[in-house]
């Protein structure tokens, strides 16, 4: 946190104000919404079991495998070692972990407001240096599968601001009500479809 405070320029104790905002609000999410940890923890445990029986019998093949998913094809190189029900499981947890992050970025900034000094330059600059990465640090981040956690952070970040412009800080409740009001396939990238499924008419 120092180190990126330096970088980035900005002032330690505000921007160590701002990520406990952000790491707080991941406490609330689970210590408030009972169902999420089971529903997390049996996604994640399924699927590390398929790849786990997928990685053994591969066994001397591993490595060919491996290059062919790097090479190409549609979609992340990792769904591609996957079977059609692990790539389903790995696609559930994708939507779960691009909310958490989504919503407390969000929160780390509307609630920042009231409690960072400079949060405004804080966020812009540590977005920005999210978004600028040399050619060598995007191959690293794709080959390690760390730009999907990137990826999680904007798509859930975007959902959830469109979600409250739509709907107001009720909206943004409902999200948390149960598996059935989690995003679908396709609401991610298109919320007013999860607006329209969830909320219906929306009346602010």
């Amino acid at each position: 946190i120092r180190h990126t405070a330096r970088t980035l320029g900005v002032p330690l104790d505000p921007f160590r104000t701002w990520i406990a905002l952000h790491e707080t609000t991941h406490a609330f999410e689970f210590e408030a919404h009972p169902w999420l940890r089971p529903y997390l923890a049996e996604r994640l445990e399924r699927q590390l079991g398929g790849l786990s029986r997928s990685a053994a019998e591969l066994g001397r093949d591993a490595s060919r495998a491996l290059g062919r998913a790097l090479r190409g094809g549609d979609g992340h190189w990792l769904e591609r070692l996957m079977s059609d029900e692990q790539r389903r499981l790995f696609r559930e947890t994708q939507v779960v972990m691009s909310l958490l992050e989504g919503f407390s970025d969000h929160v780390m900034d509307e609630v920042g407001r009231d409690l960072v000094p400079g949060v405004t330059t804080i966020s812009a600059r540590f977005h920005a240096r999210r978004a600028t990465r040399t050619p060598m640090e995007r191959a690293i981040l794709r080959i390690t599968g760390l730009d999907l956690k990137m990826e999680q952070y904007a798509k859930g970040e975007r959902f959830v601001a469109a979600v409250e412009r739509a709907a107001g800080p009720a909206g943004l409740r409902r999200l948390w009500d149960g598996p059935e009001t989690l995003p679908r396939e396709g609401e991610l990238e298109r919320p007013e479809r999860w607006v329209r499924r969830v909320l219906g008419e929306v009346r602010r």
